[in-house]
């Protein structure tokens, strides 16, 4: 006869048949890492530093190719410099002509005529007479692409009625030749443009680019003017009849046609940007002068000029210091 199981459902283990719940019912089971795991991120760690280090030392070369290819570029460039200067000092134009670019024939003229002149650094014709001591000059900036070089030319000069030496600071451009760094043209600007100064005495046009010099020039001549007038009625220099009409020019032939002015309605004068830049203060009230020593009873209005000659004043005469622009009047 079969036994008969008489277990009820009260006497069933519901610990065993009732799955637990944890806290978290979302949480799933962690499953312990493996050492092998641990060995990956290990090897792929050591392989990203590996990289790093490679890739840091490959830029490190190149940056050193990158560094010494500029250091030969800037000593060819130098050397090619000191031969255009010594062309410029024995006024040596058939040396000259080998050492600067022929792509432009006119700035080719232009350069060969001031070397010949003595107009390329000298500026006599200005009142400034360049001062027997050596010149200096370094390379301020490479192009993107290496292949154009600008070259920073200081020179010392003496204005006329002062004791005070100033220095100039000429610009010139060197581009890869065949064999050699050449002086050559400025590339052109795209969006080149005059800007227009219209004073009680001055109206000038001068280049967009050399705006905040040449206004300030401007507008320290326009105060002289206007002292002189002031301090000598009988000039006749009122604003309705007297006019200095100016026109500043960055074209190198504005520098040697200074040698040879024309009484014309309209003064041709280069750009403070050709003529030379001042690095400080003195040197600006050089240059100022300069400008001032240039413009004289000739190209003033015809009419005034025998007032201005008789009695010895012109923007010439007037000399301006950076502290309180007195008039200096010229003997």
């Amino acid at each position: 006869m079969s036994e008969l199981n008489w277990q009820t459902d009260e006497d069933t283990d519901w610990d065993e048949t009732i799955p637990t719940f944890t806290d978290d019912p979302t949480e799933e089971p962690t499953t312990p890492s493996s050492p092998m795991s641990g060995r990956i991120w290990l090897a792929l760690t050591l392989l990203t530093i590996i990289l790093l280090g490679a890739g840091w030392f490959t830029f490190s070369r190149v940056q050193n190719r990158i560094t010494a290819n500029i250091e030969a570029i800037k000593a060819d460039v130098l050397a090619s410099h000191q031969l255009t200067l010594e062309a410029v000092s024995q006024q040596d134009q058939e040396l000259m002509a080998n050492l600067i670019s022929g792509r432009d024939l006119s700035w080719v003229e232009n350069q060969l005529h001031l070397v010949s002149t003595g107009s390329f650094f000298g500026r006599t014709t200005f009142g400034l007479s360049q001062l027997e001591t050596t010149s200096t000059y370094s390379v301020t900036e490479f192009s993107p692409n290496l292949a154009t070089v600008t070259v920073v030319t200081q020179i010392a000069y003496e204005a006329e009625h002062t004791t005070m030496p100033i220095q100039l600071e000429h610009t010139s451009i060197y581009k890869q030749g065949v064999d050699r760094w050449l002086l050559s043209p400025p590339d052109p600007l795209e969006d080149a443009q005059n800007e227009t100064y219209q004073g009680e005495y001055i109206q000038a046009r001068y280049p967009a680019e050399e705006a905040e010099l040449t206004r300030r020039l401007l507008a320290d001549m326009e105060q002289t003017l206007q002292d002189v007038c002031n301090r000598f009625v009988d000039l006749m220099c009122s604003p309705n009849t007297f006019q200095i009409q100016l026109s500043f020019s960055p074209d190198p032939a504005a520098l040697w046609a200074a040698n040879n002015p024309q009484i014309t309605s309209e003064l041709l004068l280069p750009s403070p940007h050709l003529l030379g830049l001042p690095a400080t203060e003195q040197d600006y009230w050089g240059l100022y002068q300069a400008y001032a020593t240039y413009i004289n009873p000739d190209f003033l209005d015809m009419t005034l000029r025998e007032d201005w000659v008789n009695k010895n004043l012109s923007i010439v005469a007037v000399t301006t210091n950076k502290d309180g622009h007195a008039l200096t009047d010229r003997p």
